[in-house]
């Protein structure tokens, strides 16, 4: 309002300051006898003074009024924003939502629920990435054993030294029976030529054979781990679900939001239930 009045104000001028010039103008041209001839270039001189400093005048209400139009802006801007802000804070959460976040990846749901990261959430995310890092190097170490022994295997065990052994009706049944987990099941076949005893006279020592069992045992160790692992990360998402399902059904039975104290400069908070 303030800038809108000195606006005005400065246009009154102006139309007052342009009739008094123009009567004396009249005055100058046409009773010059009135007014000296040496005072008209002080009046032109005065007269150009004053039009320079209404234009600095209005210039300068010009930019103080766009000043302050950006300033509303800017404070309607964060009053907008502070809004929704308080909109979300009353907002409760929503439990499916929180437990599909958690199981989705673990910590999430409670960042949800809780409208910030707290210690829950960097707990539930570190157990996730010592999970994922434990399965994959586990793993990958498992799977590079297992294809040391296989190797080793295929060099110390061999089909026609244990053929040579073949001698009774048991043994024929027990070298059919390799036989086909050669053919079906590569993973069985190498198991039964280390652990049972029938297929020993296939190696050519037994030191070969103990080395195979060692790296064997080796490879299915890694591997059980990464298992292990897999089954830390299930139960990390479903504890994490858990959690943030617990922690949207408080936010919902209990809302907490903040009203100005009636009649004194302080906040009361209310709770409905």
């Amino acid at each position: 309002m303030r800038s809108h009045f000195l606006f005005l104000l400065s246009l009154l001028l102006l139309v007052s300051w342009q009739g008094s010039s123009f009567s004396a103008g009249r005055l100058i041209a046409h009773d010059s006898y009135l007014v000296p001839a040496a005072s008209h270039a002080s009046i032109e001189s005065q007269g150009s003074m004053r039009t320079v400093r209404y234009r600095e005048s209005v210039l300068s209400l010009k930019h103080e009024f766009a000043a302050q139009r950006a300033i509303k802006r800017e404070e309607k801007k964060e009053e907008q924003g502070e809004e929704q802000k308080s909109k979300e804070a009353r907002t409760p959460p929503n439990p499916g939502g929180a437990l599909f976040l958690s199981l989705a990846m673990p910590g999430t749901g409670e960042i949800y629920a809780q409208r910030s990261v707290t210690g829950r959430s960097l707990v539930f995310w570190g157990v996730e990435a010592v999970g994922w890092v434990t399965f994959f190097s586990f793993r990958a170490s498992g799977k590079a054993e297992e294809r040391e022994y296989k190797r080793f295997a295929d060099e110390h065990w061999d089909w026609a030294r244990y053929r040579n052994t073949v001698s009774t009706p048991d043994d024929t049944l027990a070298s059919e029976f390799l036989g086909e987990l050669y053919e079906k099941d590569k993973g069985e076949f190498y198991e039964e030529i280390g652990k049972d005893n029938r297929f020993i006279a296939g190696w050519d020592t037994s030191l070969s054979r103990t080395t195979y069992l060692s790296r064997r045992d080796k490879s299915n160790s890694l591997l059980r781990t990464a298992r292990y692992a897999t089954m830390g990360l299930l139960l990390n998402r479903v504890a994490s679900a858990l959690d943030a399902l617990i922690l949207a059904k408080r936010g919902m039975s209990l809302n907490v939001s903040v009203h100005p104290a009636t009649g004194e400069g302080r906040i009361a908070l209310k709770k409905t239930f």
